[in-house]
C-alpha cells in the first residue's frame, strides 16, 4: 500500500478534491497527518513487531537503542533479560537508596562483567517479580533503559548475540510512491484517523464520526491480530508444573490460608 493510496481515501473521505492545487490540504500536509495516524495505529495496536540485532561489546553496559515506540522482549546469547528500571535496582521504590557495595555505590553498579548465557545465583534466578527488586550481586541478568540506550546488568563479558523485540517506528512517508509498513487492512484505521487530525480545528459532527470509526476499526483490527496466528491456542490452561506450586508467592498465599 502506498502513499498515494492513503492520499487518495483520506481525501475522498474529506471531500477534498484529487487535485491538491485546489482543496484545503495539500499532499505534503495530509502526508503528515497520514504518517501520524500510522504512528498513532502502531501505538494503539501494538504491530507490527520487529527485531534489533547486535553485538555486545566486552564489558560495555549501555547500547544505542534504535527508534522504538514499544520494547516487547530482550534476549542475550539467546538467554531472556527481565525487565527493570534504574529506581528498582537501587530500591528507591522502597526507599531502600541502595549505597551498600564498596565505595558506598549501589550494588547493580559494583557487579562485575559476566559469562552469557548467566546462571545467576540464589536471588531472583526464578523469583516473581524479579526485575522490581533491589539488586544483589550475581542475580538473573536484566535490563533498563537510560534515554536512548538499553543497559545489561551485570554487564556482557565478550561478545554476545543482542535481539531486542519491539515496536518500531513507521518509516516516515514523503514520496506518493513510498510504500507503507501496513498492509491493506490497516487502510481504513489510518485514513480514519488522519481525517480525524485533519478535522481537529473545525466544529463540526463530522470530527467525532471520524474519532469513532477510528476506534470501531482498531477493534476490528485487535480482532484480526489475535486471529493472524490460527494455530495459537485460544482457550484457558491450568497451572499444573510442580515448581510453581513451589514457588514463594504459592507458599506465601497457603501459609495464610489463602488456598
Amino acid at each position: 500500500m502506498q502513499l498515494q493510496d492513503l492520499n487518495t481515501f483520506v481525501r475522498i473521505l474529506l471531500a477534498e478534491p484529487e487535485n491538491s492545487l485546489s482543496g484545503r490540504w495539500n499532499d505534503t500536509d495530509l502526508a503528515t497527518l497520514i504518517n501520524q495516524a500510522q504512528t498513532q495505529v502502531a501505538l494503539d495496536l501494538d504491530w507490527p513487531e520487529s527485531s534489533y540485532t547486535g553485538f555486545t561489546v566486552a564489558s560495555v553496559q549501555e547500547y544505542q537503542m534504535p527508534e522504538a515506540l514499544k520494547i516487547l522482549r530482550v534476549y542475550l546469547a539467546g538467554q531472556p533479560i527481565v525487565p527493570t528500571t534504574i529506581p528498582a535496582m537501587e530500591g528507591s521504590q522502597i526507599e531502600l537508596w541502595d549505597q551498600s557495595a564498596p565505595g558506598n555505590i549501589p550494588q547493580w553498579l559494583y557487579q562485575q562483567s559476566q559469562i552469557y548465557p548467566f546462571l545467576s545465583g540464589t536471588y531472583g534466578y526464578n523469583a516473581f517479580n524479579a526485575g522490581n527488586t533491589p539488586w544483589n550481586q550475581n542475580e538473573r541478568p536484566r535490563f533498563y533503559i537510560r534515554g536512548g540506550n538499553i543497559g545489561i546488568v551485570p554487564k556482557p563479558a565478550g561478545a554476545y548475540f543482542m535481539q531486542i523485540d519491539l515496536i518500531p517506528q513507521p518509516p516516515t512517508l514523503v514520496n506518493l510512491t513510498d510504500v507503507s509498513l501496513y498492509q491493506t487492512t490497516f487502510k481504513d484505521a489510518i485514513c480514519w484517523k488522519s481525517v480525524e487530525y485533519a478535522l481537529f480545528g473545525d466544529t463540526n459532527s463530522l470530527l467525532s464520526t471520524a474519532m469513532d470509526n477510528y476506534k470501531a476499526e482498531i477493534i476490528k483490527l485487535r480482532a484480526w491480530k489475535e486471529d493472524y496466528q490460527k494455530m495459537l491456542p485460544k482457550g484457558v490452561f491450568p497451572l499444573t508444573t510442580r515448581t510453581f506450586f513451589q514457588g514463594p508467592v504459592y507458599k506465601r498465599m497457603t501459609s495464610r490460608g489463602g488456598c
